[in-house]
This record gives C-alpha cells, structure tokens and sequence, in this order.
C-alpha cells in the first residue's frame, strides 16, 4: 500500500517537474502564490486565519502574490533559474520568518524601518537573545550561505528563452499594476497608514504593508512650501496683534506674559501603571498611594497614544513636536530617520 503510494507520488512529481520545466513561468506564478500563503500563516500564527484572508480578500492576497511574481520572474533570464527562484522566494520566506521572530518579542510587525535601522539593533540585540541564541543565529546564518553556495554550484544550467522571460516579466508587471490598482480604486488601500500596524498587516497582509514601508516614509514637503513661506509665516506669528483685556485697542507688538511661565517636565516611564485599571483584581491596600494622591490633588487623565507593545519613542515624539506619527511611514521613527538628516 505505501508502496504504492510512493510510487504514484514520484510519478506525480515526474510530471510536475517536466510541466514545470517546459513551462517555466508557471513554476514562478505558483512560487509566488505560495510564498504570499506562506507568510499570512507566519503573519498570522494561523493556518486558518490565511485561509480566512484568502477567501474574504483576494485581491488582497493577490496583490502580494502579484508583487512577489514581479520580483521572482526575473529569475527566468538566469541559465540556473531553479535556483534563482529558489533564492528569490526564500527571500521573501525569510521575511516573513524574521517577522514571526520579532513579533514573539513585541507587538509590532516587522517592517523595512526595521532593516534601515539595522545597525540600531546590535547594541540592544543581547536584550532579546542569550550568548547561545546570538551564536546559533550566526552559525544559522553561515550554514544558510555554504548551502546557497553548494546548491549554485549543483544548480542546472539550460538555454535561456530571452523573448519567453521578458514576456513573463511584462506580465508579471502588468498583473501586478492590474491588482494594486483595483485596490487603490476599490479603497481597499488605506491612504495612510494607522497607527497600531498589526492591526494593518492583518487587514492588508503582510507582504503588501512590509513592501509599502520602502517607499512611503517621511513626509511629503507641502506644494508651494520653501524658505520664504516659512518665513512668512513666522512674520505672522510674531507680529499677530494681542487685544488688552477692558480695551478696544490692540497692540501690534509680539504678546509678552505678564508672569513668568513654568517648565513643564515631562517624564515618560514605561515600567510604571496604574493597577486600578486592571479589572477583576481587588488589593489589601493602595499599591500607588503617592500617585493616588497625586491624582486627587493635581489635574490629571489619560493619555492616547500612537502606539503600544513597542515604538514608545515615537509617543514621546508625538507629545514634544505635535505631530502625527500616521503622517510619516509606517513604523517609522523620526527620530532615527527625518531627524537625522539635519
């Protein structure tokens, strides 16, 4: 009985490998089908939540697995276009991977923000990984590149159809501008991105939102906005004129205070809660009496934030500039990007 089953699944995969071979594009659609699969199960942690997203959004998920054909079709010019493809795709696998990682640390996804500050993350990697986690990702790393290494060299080489890959390729493109434009159309596309982005990979999907994060970072400089305008609007603000309380004049001269303001320091400590808040848990007596107090003697509320489970530099950016952090890219942190740029 397994005898035979093993037989009809070589014979199966004799044939797969043949169609594959004569029909190389077809191997690339269905690389990239699996590989954006792959990755919202790895998004997700749930086989069934993929399969959930698939059948609710499929111009969703299509969009991902357009975007993936793109960039694994050029595979077809190469003589070993196996492993070209194998390479491309474990490309993208490995994205989705590293996300599955991270996010077993924090609450935010993994984005290109995340690979742009790459250099951020050696000083605070012991913070997530023991001495043995460091060591087993870098003999991970080095046995992943002698393996790509033995696999190039084994590869097999055939005659590359230029006029097949280049139609291939065009396709691919157009397929893809095909899919991302009937979302955009569709509204099925956030203009910007929200705030909390593991609500937004799993609304859009992962490939899409990691994609997305290359080309829309920072902001967009208003049309019109250069040196002179800003100092217009400075002129404006310091000449605005002030009315005197009991008078009908005003004063065309910059509003002084009649005492001195205070320093406002504002401290941000995220070890710290109000165990109040927690609900079904009663206590012997007031674990925080001096922020009790503090509350009943002083103004005081809550706070809503552009983020949780990580990004919390990107509150205290929010609170000391006034400006939105969904304005920027997605998981951007303008402190190590925008701000840096002097």
């Amino acid at each position: 009985m397994l005898k035979k089953i093993k037989e009809k699944l070589m014979c199966a995969g004799g044939k797969a490998r043949r169609f594959f071979s004569a029909h190389p594009a077809a191997a690339v659609l269905i690389s990239a089908l699996s590989v954006a699969f792959v990755n919202e199960i790895l998004s997700r942690r749930s086989f069934i939540g993929a399969v959930v997203f698939l059948f609710t959004k499929p111009h969703l998920f299509l969009c991902s697995a357009a975007v993936i054909f793109v960039f694994a079709s050029p595979a077809l010019f190469s003589r070993r276009w196996r492993f070209t493809l194998t390479v491309i795709s474990s490309v993208f696998l490995l994205l989705g991977i590293t996300d599955f990682v991270v996010r077993c640390f924090r609450q935010t996804p993994f984005s290109w923000i995340d690979v742009a500050l790459v250099r951020s993350v050696f000083p605070i990697l012991a913070v997530y990984l023991s001495v043995f986690g460091v060591i087993a990702l870098a003999v991970l790393l080095v046995a992943l590149a002698v393996l790509i290494f033995i696999r190039r060299s084994k590869a097999k080489k055939t005659p590359v159809n230029v006029r097949y890959s280049a139609v291939t390729t065009v396709s691919a493109l157009a397929a893809a501008a095909a899919v991302i434009g009937i979302c955009y159309g569709t509204g099925s596309f956030p203009g910007r991105f929200p705030n909390q982005l593991s609500d937004t990979y799993r609304d859009y999907g992962f490939t899409y939102c990691f994609l997305a994060g290359i080309v829309d970072r920072g902001i967009s400089k208003p049309s019109g906005y250069d040196n002179d305008f800003r100092d217009v609007i400075s002129d404006i603000i310091s000449d605005e004129p002030t009315e005197t309380p009991g008078s009908d004049t005003t004063d065309s001269a910059p509003h002084q205070p009649t005492e001195q303001l205070p320093n406002i320091i504002f401290v941000q400590l995220e070890s710290f809660f109000d165990p109040s808040y927690l609900k079904g848990f009663s206590f012997s007596e007031n674990p925080t009496p001096v922020f009790s107090e503090l509350k009943k003697n002083y103004s005081h509320g809550r706070l809503r934030v552009p983020t949780y489970g990580g990004g919390t530099a990107n509150t205290e950016f929010e609170v000391l500039t006034g400006m939105r952090i969904c304005d920027f890219g997605p998981s951007e942190y303008p402190y190590q990007t925008v701000l840096q740029q002097g």
